[in-house]
């Protein structure tokens, strides 16, 4: 009997871990949305707002409040001075005949964070390099490991030089 109870305890517990993890997945994707639909990286504007309806963590009761752009960029203002501090490092590594190319060709943002409103500008402000959004950016990374890999070859010198072993 006790194992029993034990085991419906523990399986109890598992539903209980199980949805609360399904409840943070639905936090994430949802707070994904806000910022797809009102995150910046730097002041719009415009600013923009989005009301959104959950539980009152105090009352237990049905709530709707209004969060604005302004919010947002200050929720993301550590992770992008992560990416602006990455994007730093990177330049300041980079050998002198990049950097003349950087200079006179700008840097191309690409990848899902590129698409937070003014990112570009946030990133050209830091480096004083122009900053150019590329087309399709969520596949570009993808496509572009892609021409990599189908010409090793002739990226065998970055390899090498970049302590990756050919072989």
């Amino acid at each position: 009997h006790a194992q029993m109870q034990m085991q419906m305890q523990s399986e109890q517990i598992k539903l209980a871990l199980e949805a609360a993890k399904a409840e943070t997945e639905k936090v994430k994707i949802f707070m994904e949305q806000v910022k797809i639909q009102i995150g910046s990286a730097s002041v719009l504007e415009q600013e923009l707002t989005m009301e959104i309806a959950g539980r009152d963590t105090i009352s237990g009761l049905p709530r709707k409040i209004i969060i604005t752009s302004e919010e947002i960029r200050e929720a993301l203002r550590e992770p992008i001075a992560g990416i602006i501090e990455t994007v730093m490092q990177t330049l300041e590594k980079a050998e002198p005949e990049l950097a003349a190319d950087l200079i006179e060709n700008g840097v191309n943002l690409c990848g899902g964070g590129s698409l937070l409103r003014g990112m570009d500008t946030v990133i050209s402000n830091a480096t004083g390099l122009k900053v150019i959004l590329v087309d399709d950016p969520l596949s570009c990374v993808a496509r572009g490991t892609s021409v990599y890999l189908e010409n090793l070859e002739i990226w065998k010198d970055t390899l090498d030089q970049n302590g990756y072993s050919w072989e």
